[in-house]
């Protein structure tokens, strides 16, 4: 792998994994791509690991640029833990019984269908949506259901953010609640994908040289200059948008591949 290209897969991460548009499905589209025009094919393993490390990157934004509010969030509210750990509980049974690999290695075709299944979710989340936000705050039913819906995006083409973002507006939290509880999940969900992956690889099948560093250090950079932006996004203008850029990202690559 070049370093131009290393840099190109960090900064799609660091981008598409704060969006609601499945950072691990444009990955996958892009490797493909890559491969059509001529690229030399990847080795799967190879590339799941450099997805995986990508991951790991975008997981310390999430702690560099929320980690103060989730500190705040704490010590108002300690029973987020429980919160927490009730939403994570559904992904980890999953892993503790399923080959998530397996999941996650799917046709490029699927992922592509899987865009606009992503897209529907993100419509109707916010068409059946209550108009009213409920002032209890999130519960224990709430959190597990998040967390459902989390399992739910495993394969490349579900995003994670849009299943639990809008899994939150169904249960009638707050914008603002839904994306903080959403990317408080993110955390214990990536680190997870990340220990099972590497704890399956064969001795010294974990490759590091300067382009996954370099792929890495622009995820975590583009991670923390679009995280913050994404919080307000969401809360003034919705999921409309991202629904309509990933059913026309679909059609167009349904047509191309």
């Amino acid at each position: 792998m070049t370093y131009l290209v290393a840099l190109g897969l960090g900064i799609l991460q660091g981008v598409c994994e704060f969006l609601p548009v499945s950072s691990s499905g444009h990955l996958a589209v892009a490797h493909a791509m890559a491969e059509r025009f001529g690229a030399e094919p990847v080795d799967p393993v190879a590339a799941r690991t450099l997805d995986l490390l990508m991951h790991l990157a975008t997981t310390a934004s999430i702690l560099v640029v929320l980690g103060p509010s989730f500190l705040r969030l704490l010590r108002e509210k300690p029973f987020v833990l429980l919160h927490a750990a009730a939403g994570t509980l559904p992904l980890a049974a999953l892993g503790l019984f399923t080959p998530l690999a397996a999941l996650s290695e799917i046709p490029v075709r699927a992922t592509v269908f899987l865009f606009g299944a992503t897209a529907a979710w993100l419509f109707a989340s916010e068409m059946f949506s209550p108009a009213s936000p409920r002032r209890r705050g999130m519960n224990l039913a709430d959190a597990l259901l998040i967390g459902l819906a989390q399992v739910l995006a495993v394969p490349p083409g579900i995003s994670r953010s849009g299943m639990t973002l809008g899994a939150g507006l169904l249960c009638g939290l707050e914008r603002a609640e839904a994306f903080r509880f959403a990317f408080l999940l993110a955390i214990p969900a990536n680190l997870g994908a990340c220990w099972h992956h590497l704890r399956d690889l064969p001795p010294n099948g974990l490759s590091v040289g300067g382009p996954q560093i370099v792929a890495c250090a622009a995820a975590f950079l583009a991670g923390c200059l679009v995280l913050p932006p994404m919080g307000r996004i969401l809360v003034r203008r919705g999921l409309q948008r991202f629904a309509g850029y990933l059913l026309l990202l679909s059609v167009v690559l349904a047509l191309a591949l």
